[in-house]
């Protein structure tokens, strides 16, 4: 073997090495993050920030920076029991009807699918409650003044 080829071989060694100890703090640091929010230990993300900002790629710090601009909303997110994901999801719902009918319809058809497919969401939730669940009463109103109807 060349002595050259010897040579080549020990730098691609050592550079191998080197990405390997850049690489493995940047992915301890990423596997931590969905850790924290699984967990909802909001209480790590400061730290989580910190190491992130020192040690990891920089697509991963500009991450941590805006988590940082907005710490205590985070923060919030991660502690508390509380989502928005429901509300997310029907105006993700209405935006796609929205987009779905744009130049094709009038508000009017608009309001009625946004309406009935708010009604059968509802129905099929209200079917995968278990037996036994008091359900709210329906209060119904009448068409032509909005108030609630008397029984």
């Amino acid at each position: 073997m060349p002595a050259g080829a010897d040579l080549t071989v020990r730098v691609d060694d050592l550079l191998a090495v080197e990405i390997d100890v850049k690489v493995v703090p940047a992915e301890a640091i990423a596997q931590a993050f969905p850790d924290l929010v699984r967990h909802r230990r909001g209480f790590l993300l400061l730290e989580w920030i910190r190491q992130a900002e020192q040690d990891a790629p920089k697509p991963m710090q500009g991450f941590a920076g805006f988590l940082r601009q907005d710490l205590d909303a985070v923060t919030a997110g991660l502690t508390l029991p509380w989502s928005s994901g429901a509300v997310e999801g029907n105006v993700n719902r209405v935006k796609t009807l929205k987009r779905a009918m744009y130049g094709r319809a009038s508000f009017s058809l608009l309001r009625t699918r946004i309406l009935k497919c708010g009604v059968a969401r509802a129905g099929q939730f209200l079917r995968t409650l278990p037996a036994g669940v008091a359900h709210l009463p329906v209060q119904r109103r009448s068409r032509s003044s909005g108030v609630p109807a008397s029984d």
